[in-house]
């Protein structure tokens, strides 16, 4: 017989979903900012959508060409592109996002719907991904 909490419990968010190592990660990085900026510094001011889109793509970069940990503090980039995320959604949910993001997605979006349909044509001309065979070699 099931408990009566469970059966309520399964229909709320299932908080557990986000992995606890991206919850320990992102929480160091909101750590750092709060000892570099002040304790929730982006409540206390509008937020400006690009300058956290801007910090998450760096360190987005960084992680992908190699650089795991900054350099200065030793968080994980990821952790702080989850930070950046984190701010941005707490802005918006809480209205005081600047929000300055080039707003073209329907140019965007049928420009994604065409790069899509090239590689569709190139994987037909020369078959799948590279990454795929150079796990397949090693």
């Amino acid at each position: 017989m099931d408990n009566p909490k469970d059966k309520i419990g399964r229909t709320k968010v299932p908080m557990s979903q986000l992995p606890e190592v991206a919850q320990i990660e992102g929480a160091l990085a909101m750590y750092e900012g709060s000892l570099k900026y002040g304790y929730r510094n982006y409540r206390h001011s509008p937020v400006r959508a690009s300058v956290y889109t801007d910090a998450l793509r760096r360190h987005l970069v960084k992680w992908e060409t190699g650089q795991d940990y900054d350099e200065i503090s030793g968080i994980n980039h990821l952790g702080s592109v989850i930070a950046c995320a984190a701010i941005l959604l707490d802005a918006e949910a809480h209205d005081s996002l600047i929000d300055d993001r080039d707003i073209s997605w329907s140019v965007v979006s049928d420009y994604l719907a065409e790069s899509q349909a090239i590689v569709r044509e190139l994987q037909k001309l020369y078959g799948t991904d590279t990454r795929l065979l150079d796990e397949r070699e090693g």
